[in-house]
């Protein structure tokens, strides 16, 4: 999902592209950007056919825009990516590889690093026993993800967005999320 993301859709973008897993399905929705993102992304689709766009006729908002990027989804798996976020080269490839080794599992999720403007290291954000969905039940997790305590909110920079998920499961969590959400 993206909205007035000229200045970093690029680096987003270039970042999932150069993934060493190939078969990727690459959805973007444009929330009707105003400065120049709109441009980009064509450019963009031009040359890389797998990249999707959906542009918005007005702004849906956050949360709906990240829910028109699920709806576009088609793949096994399906991640979000903020337009101002990249990955690794071998992210995707790291996290599909843990999900086809547990079979039962339905994400599987990396730490976070935190960097400025400069690309200096602002933060990491690692997962333990507060955050790591493997140590903690579902209401923990759900309490942790609502926690009023903001030493907790911190400490989850990564808890949500930031993995790779089994779509079917995203797909059968959407009917519960609150309408403003979806």
């Amino acid at each position: 999902p993206v909205y007035n993301g000229r200045d970093t859709i690029a680096y987003c973008l270039d970042s999932v592209l150069a993934q060493t897993c190939k078969d990727l399905e690459i959805c973007v929705s444009d929330n009707a950007s105003t400065d120049g993102t709109a441009e980009i992304l064509r450019s963009y689709a031009a040359q890389h056919a797998r990249l999707r766009i959906q542009a918005q006729p007005s702004n849906i908002g956050a949360a709906a825009n990240f829910d028109a990027v699920r709806k576009m989804a088609r793949g096994k798996y399906f991640m979000w990516l903020g337009s101002d976020d990249r990955i690794c080269p071998s992210y995707i490839e790291k996290l599909v590889g843990e999900l086809e080794k547990n079979p039962s599992s339905r994400a599987a999720q990396a730490a976070t690093i935190v960097i400025n403007d400069e690309g200096e290291i602002v933060r990491r954000a690692y997962y333990d026993s507060l955050v790591n969905p493997n140590l903690r039940g579902p209401i923990a997790q759900a309490i942790n993800m609502l926690s009023f305590r903001k030493e907790i909110r911190n400490r989850k920079l990564n808890f949500f967005i930031y993995g790779v998920y089994d779509r079917r499961a995203v797909e059968r969590l959407a009917p519960v999320l609150p309408e403003q959400v979806r």
